[in-house]
């Protein structure tokens, strides 16, 4: 059993290597650049690091352990998610089978399940934007701000084919030795860390929805009182989604025909 649990351990490890040899040649080469957040990265260096990813993480491992939550600061924007599963979401992290942690990014969380295309220990590995970074340009808008947002037509055509993508603006320089420690993605079981209170971020696509999570109590008490506004307002919500509604420990406080 020792021996096997090397072995394991010896393939996670290559897994990391393997991520970081490719990454640190394709800096060397000049196809993926490095910098710690801003817009000047082409939208090719970003993509690049994403196919880094796809390549060397074990996609298993996360879809089995890893539960991805869209946090948001009041349930008003989650009604807004409806019917873009193809869209790419910023999720929080957590290791399935945990009660979940909740940060700053607000107290109301959907709960998604889908295809993680990138996932860091820090979400300032990643600088992924809000939704504005990746919309057309307002009419009104100084153009110096908005170098790499896509034409009204590049849009609409990402919203009817794969939908709209999150980039990172963020990429560790791997030319320096990050040592094994220093390496930002979560890949697989050797790469989890627990995020506790600090906030990770890992990106979904072709996602659906699996709940609602309440995180602050009080919501939870709103929403068993069927008298309030609050517990009509997320109750219809579910409905839409067609997902139960839980609280951090993943107990069902509503299900959809309640």
């Amino acid at each position: 059993m020792k021996h096997l649990r090397q072995y394991i351990r010896q393939i996670l490890l290559e897994d990391v290597q393997g991520f970081t040899k490719e990454a640190q040649l394709s800096q060397t080469l000049g196809r993926l650049g490095k910098q710690s957040s801003g817009n000047s990265l082409p939208k090719s260096d970003r993509k690049k690091l994403k196919d880094i990813f796809r390549k060397h993480a074990d996609h298993q491992w996360l879809a089995d352990n890893v539960t991805t939550i869209h946090w948001m600061k009041d349930h008003s924007g989650i009604e807004d998610l409806l019917g873009r599963g193809k869209d790419e979401l910023s999720t929080a992290m957590s290791k399935t089978g945990t009660p979940v942690e909740w940060h700053q990014y607000g107290s109301v969380g959907l709960w998604i399940e889908g295809h993680i295309s990138l996932a860091a220990k820090d979400m300032d590995e990643m600088v992924t934007g809000t939704e504005k970074d990746y919309k057309p340009m307002p009419d009104d808008a100084d153009p110096t701000w908005y170098e790499q947002n896509p034409t009204e037509e590049e849009y609409e055509h990402q919203k009817r084919s794969s939908g709209i993508n999150k980039q990172p603006k963020a990429i560790r320089d791997f030319t320096s030795d990050l040592g094994y420690r220093g390496f930002p993605y979560v890949l697989d079981e050797e790469t989890w860390e627990d995020p506790q209170r600090w906030p990770n971020e890992a990106l979904v696509d072709n996602w659906k929805a699996k709940g609602i999570i309440l995180a602050n109590p009080s919501h939870v008490e709103w929403l068993q009182d069927s008298s309030t506004p609050y517990s009509r307002d997320m109750s219809g919500i579910a409905e839409k989604f067609g997902v139960p509604i839980y609280d951090v420990n993943f107990k069902v406080v509503w299900s959809p025909g309640e």
